[in-house]
């Protein structure tokens, strides 16, 4: 009977063991905010933000097959026709995308396209201006094509061929002036800034513009993107070629006067190791994304006071996040295995001072708190069990 009663004794810590092992796993895991398709990232400064749902992958086309993208480039809304242009680079096309995320248009030099375009090499970066115009930059070509809402080839932006160099991104601001980012050898990189003359209708050359400080050398790296904000003020991101120029994003006015710079080279937060591409969010937010850099997205006040940034674990990749864009406040990211949205809650940004702080812990996958429900349901039923053969056997 003594024995009967020592096995008891342990089945009975045993299984008690198991419920509050259970009940304490499920109350660590168990998020109320995580839905079943969001998955929180980590933030070195307590940024709120959610990956919500999976990858977009792109489907077939009628004709030609899976439209497949090895790498994004930039990318540009079109809101009057509420579509999205994507700078495929890497396959020297233009994706065009309708409202339900279709591919409603390919642009391309090949059998593969829904509009052809023998004159088309590449395609590097994409802009939109206010009549619908499509500007795309064609680094091979060593030009800026422009088209017609309707994809139809218009004509081109006199960039003016230089030996050392060619186009690499474009943007438009709210006056319709097309900015091209050229990239020269040597640090002679600069911004060109083309207007419509009002009698010819060409785009004529206005003025051009070096994107360093005022107070450092001539020298000027790769203008790796350019982006406007809602006061025309002019981002432009500054990538390293030798070790002359560093990773940094510049801010001019609309009279193209140097405002501030933030950044520089390296890991630590409010650094960069390989810049790819820029956006502007709420607020005039400063959005960069850094895909070398263990696939992390910047966030940077409109005074380039740092905020924080997302991503920068290996454990939770953004997939190569090499276009960004900000639609309805939802942050649309291309990255290697297609488009996705990260929500955020742009109130949670709030000025940060750089340090060493590592971004969080990966969250917890949810079939780790289902594992705990199902710890704690089974401790409970065996709890219960365990109670029935006492009264029977231990008494």
């Amino acid at each position: 009977m003594m024995v009967v009663r020592g096995v008891c004794l342990l089945i009975h810590k045993f299984i008690g063991f198991l419920v509050l092992s259970g009940l304490l796993l499920a109350f660590l895991v168990t998020d109320p905010s995580m839905a079943a398709d969001r998955e929180k990232l980590p933030s070195d400064s307590g940024i709120v933000a959610y990956l919500d749902g999976s990858w977009s992958s792109f489907p077939r086309v009628d004709g030609l097959g899976d439209i497949g993208i090895s790498r994004f480039n930039q990318m540009a809304y079109d809101a009057p026709r509420r579509r999205l242009l994507i700078a495929d680079y890497h396959n020297d096309r233009l994706l065009v995308l309708n409202q339900q995320g279709k591919v409603e248009a390919v642009l391309a030099n090949s059998t593969r396209a829904t509009v052809p375009a023998p004159w088309l090499k590449d395609c590097h970066d994409v802009a939109v201006d206010s009549r619908g115009r499509v500007f795309m930059v064609d680094t091979r070509n060593e030009t800026v094509w422009i088209l017609d809402p309707d994809l139809s080839w218009v004509g081109a932006v006199p960039v003016p061929l230089v030996p050392d160099g060619f186009p690499w991104c474009v943007a438009v601001d709210s006056m319709d002036r097309v900015l091209v980012g050229q990239y020269r050898f040597f640090g002679n990189s600069r911004i060109l800034v083309y207007q419509e003359d009002d009698n010819s209708g060409s785009m004529e050359l206005v003025t051009s513009f070096k994107f360093n400080p005022p107070d450092e050398q001539a020298y000027c790296g790769w203008p790796l993107d350019i982006v406007v904000d809602s006061q025309d003020r002019i981002i432009v991101a500054e990538g390293s070629t030798t070790y002359y120029a560093a990773q940094r994003v510049h801010v001019f006015d609309k009279e193209f006067r140097w405002v501030n710079s933030m950044g520089s080279d390296g890991s630590e937060p409010g650094q960069f190791v390989g810049i790819a591409s820029l956006a502007i969010g709420p607020g005039d937010t400063i959005i960069v994304s850094d895909p070398t850099h263990w696939s992390t997205v910047s966030f940077f006040f409109k005074n380039g006071t740092y905020a924080g940034r997302i991503g920068g674990h290996q454990q939770v990749d953004l997939e190569h996040p090499t276009g960004l864009l900000v639609r309805s406040e939802t942050l649309l990211v291309g990255g290697s295995k297609g488009l996705k949205e990260i929500n955020v809650e742009w109130t949670s940004l709030h000025p940060t001072e750089t340090s060493t702080t590592p971004p969080g812990p990966e969250p917890v996958p949810e079939y780790t708190a289902l594992a705990a429900l199902v710890l704690l349901s089974w401790g409970l039923a065996m709890r219960s069990i365990q109670a029935i053969s006492q009264r029977r056997v231990c008494r």
